[in-house]
């Protein structure tokens, strides 16, 4: 593998602690670029397989089992359990860092990459916590990096098509929605086992230290890995967390989901650690712009809504879907993404209906369906990506009301602007606490 060492500049990268200049390098459209994997295993192999047609540099992950068949793919690459001591060795020749952690510390190895003036993937959600994602938008516009949060729909010709759709008046006033997944899984967070769980051994082949990042301590057990962490409040945001950038991000684009909103949970059950199976959260946003007021209904745990009227896909919902509904239409689309959306009518109607009836394209389409391709393309010259942070942190932020409403089941009235809820014992959740050694991103604030 030829890795060429840096030799331009990063225009407005600088470094928190020394204020001084980052090496860089200059790429024509054809270059290389020289990548940093954090996270193999898992979705990392996504990114890694991404990344095949470019310069893999160096490889960060915690679990030797996971990320083993990128490690097989790629034997000359170095291996880091410990992202820091990777970025410290490699920052000069790497031009991107791509981040497939779960969620807990998605923060603190973007951060880490952007402070060295390196551009930036991170799959969804963003961050686990609202400040969390507030600071990483701020280090985007301070470093001046590129960057991108992997929800992949938004490449997509459908979402698109959506957007077109209901700016065009196609369904009229959007005024509900209704989204649903069969996730969380059950397995994700027992509710009938002991807490805290008892220790166990830690593998051989697990860094459970740095495993756990910046969250508080505590023993290994394997009731977390792998994925398994979704469930636990400490590392992800339940199903919201899991999925909700990817089945909210249409209706987040095109109905412009930003803004003081208020939200509840429907349950039996809440438990601060841990998320129950089942659950529902209704978000009601007052009128933006050109919207009236809309109510999101978010289904989870194989929880649905009624089949509409004239449903003309089968007698039941699938797993996992949207409804977007309208005073004249409603749009549907199966699955996470936005892959084939149709406004509601009979099969027949509709075949006829987007022949003739449908407004011109008005957004344009993207040959790669790829957000790290996307990036790459930016990277070298190519246009602005869909994604960047200014995008992906309130829609991150959505997806972290909707899991602190499931997980406490009070009364959530949010204030984007100061960054508060009314009721303030719900402050704790928008910046949760790190262990010690793993403080990042304050200086931002000031």
């Amino acid at each position: 593998m030829n890795i060429s060492r840096r030799t331009g500049l990063f225009a407005g990268a600088v470094t928190a602690a020394t204020g001084t200049l980052i090496p860089g390098r200059v790429l024509g459209a054809n270059g290389k670029l020289n990548c940093g994997i954090i996270g193999a295993g898992g979705m990392g192999r996504m990114c890694v397989g991404a990344s095949g047609k470019q310069n893999i540099v160096a490889f960060a992950d915690v679990d030797a089992v996971r990320a083993a068949p990128s490690y097989q793919k790629h034997p000359n690459v170095p291996v880091f359990t410990d992202f820091r001591k990777m970025l410290d060795k490699y920052h000069k020749e790497l031009d991107v860092v791509l981040v497939s952690t779960p969620d807990h510390t998605h923060f603190a190895a973007t951060l880490a990459a952007m402070e060295r003036g390196l551009h930036v993937f991170t799959q969804k959600p963003l961050t686990h916590d609202i400040w969390q994602a507030r600071t990483l938008q701020k280090a985007a516009h301070h470093y001046g990096v590129k960057n991108i949060m992997g929800n992949q729909g938004r490449c997509f010709d459908g979402i698109r098509q959506i957007k077109e759709w209901i700016d065009a008046g196609l369904l009229g006033d959007v005024t509900e929605v209704h989204a649903w997944t069969v996730r969380p899984y059950k397995e994700w967070a027992r509710i009938d086992l002991p807490f805290p769980r008892p220790k166990q051994p830690v593998p051989d082949t697990l860094d459970w230290d740095n495993w756990q990042g910046p969250v508080l301590e505590r023993d290994y057990n394997e009731c977390y890995l792998p994925n398994k962490w979704r469930g636990w409040w400490d590392y992800g945001n339940s199903a919201m967390g899991d999925i909700g950038c990817h089945l909210l991000d249409s209706v987040y684009w095109a109905c412009n989901l930003t803004g003081p909103v208020s939200l509840r949970a429907e349950s039996d059950q809440f438990h601060d650690q841990v998320t129950f199976h089942k659950g529902i959260v209704r978000f009601n946003y007052p009128a933006r712009e050109k919207h009236v007021p809309l109510t999101v209904h978010w289904y989870e745990g194989g929880l649905k809504p009624e089949v509409p009227d004239g449903f003309d896909y089968g007698t039941k919902l699938p797993d996992e879907g949207i409804l977007i509904k309208g005073t004249k239409n409603t749009i549907y689309h199966p699955g996470i993404r936005p892959d084939n959306p149709v406004i509601l009518m009979s099969r027949k109607d509709w075949y006829s209906f987007r022949k003739t009836e449908l407004p011109a394209e008005t957004i344009p389409r993207l040959k790669s369906k790829s957000p790290v391709s996307e990036l790459f393309n930016a990277i070298k010259g190519g246009p602005k990506v869909g994604s960047d942070f200014d995008y992906a942190v309130p829609l991150t932020e959505l997806c972290c009301l909707g899991g602190i409403a499931r997980r406490t089941g009070k009364q959530c009235d949010w204030d984007p602007t100061t960054m508060t809820f009314k009721d303030a014992s719900l402050n704790k959740y928008i910046k949760q606490p790190v262990r010690k050694g793993w403080e990042a991103g304050e200086e931002l604030w000031k």
